[in-house]
């Protein structure tokens, strides 16, 4: 065989191995903030279980403050959405910590999933800090 031929092969090869490798670090990025927002959800959804009629006031008080909610950048909501998937269990405490909801971290999630460039950054700063 000839050794440019042989190189050729070797290059074609390469490339293909790149482009796999950049495919599965995306979707494992994608795989890690939604299994991220799954377990932040989850979260949710058992504390609502447990909600008694005292305290339902006490979540429609919660939409009052989501108007005076902190933005948060993309990288910013990265390191919490990567601190939740660390320690789910402290989930509610963290958001707290920032001054958000549950409702108000997803909303601003969903925000940042509609714009591209947000997203890119967001999954950036989720990977730096899993």
């Amino acid at each position: 065989m000839d050794t440019a031929a042989v190189r050729a092969a070797q290059v074609r090869r390469d490339n293909k191995r790149k482009k796999a490798a950049k495919a599965t670090e995306r979707i494992r990025t994608m795989r890690n903030s939604i299994l991220a927002l799954t377990l932040l959800m989850a979260i949710v959804a058992c504390k609502n279980n447990t909600t008694t009629p005292a305290t339902s006031s006490t979540t429609s008080g919660n939409t009052a403050v989501a108007t005076s909610a902190p933005t948060l950048t993309p990288e910013q909501l990265g390191e919490l959405g990567a601190s939740i998937h660390k320690h789910p269990s402290e989930g509610m405490k963290l958001l707290a910590d920032r001054g958000l909801t549950q409702q108000q971290f997803e909303r601003a999630i969903r925000q940042v999933s509609s714009d591209p460039d947000a997203s890119k950054r967001y999954a950036a700063a989720y990977k730096r800090n899993v």
